[in-house]
């Protein structure tokens, strides 16, 4: 980091890791979905009825290039969960409002249901299927990550930055 006019002048280009938060979701949940000039689209259904479920539910519309530009980050989003970090392999639907740290970092149902249409759409798990009363979905592997809000934060970045780098660009180039 250098300085102009005895400003920080902070880093532009790279991987930025962001804290798992309602306001991040909502933001790149917004910034993937569909639009008119959308040419590349992707409705992921979570809930189909071919897994046990009473109908297909209702599909989101990505811009499936907008996914992919933002696959990196929506899968470090998903390593600051719980479920990732106990290696349990797969994700309930109210699971993924725990975080590593125990902490719940939502309660609002339709974020969650925002957040599980991203983590589908970039591939990071497969569609929810329902045995008796409990949904559950299987985990492709996610690294696990820490928020760069937690102390320990620094020192685990220090030692784990390239790899999500390199994650990031392996997205760029698929």
């Amino acid at each position: 980091m250098g300085f102009l006019n005895k400003k920080p002048v902070i880093r532009q280009e790279g991987f930025h890791p962001l804290e798992l938060n309602e306001d991040n979701v909502r933001a790149i949940f917004n910034r993937c979905l569909a639009t008119d000039d959308t040419k590349n689209l992707t409705a992921p259904i979570l809930f189909a009825l071919k897994n046990g479920y009473s109908e297909d539910s209702k599909p989101i519309v990505f811009d499936k290039d907008k996914i992919t530009a933002n696959s990196a980050t929506i899968e470090y989003l998903f390593a600051q969960l719980h479920d990732v970090h106990t290696s349990k392999g797969f994700i309930a639907p109210m699971s993924v409002t725990i975080k590593y740290d125990k902490s719940t970092w939502t309660q609002s149902k339709g974020i969650i249901l925002e957040f599980l249409h991203l983590g589908y759409a970039a591939h990071l798990f497969n569609a929810f299927s329902r045995v008796e009363h409990d949904s559950k979905a299987v985990l492709f592997p996610i690294n696990p990550a820490l928020s760069p809000k937690d102390p320990a934060f620094p020192a685990w970045w220090e030692t784990h930055q390239k790899e999500w780098e390199d994650l990031a660009k392996a997205y760029e180039n698929r």
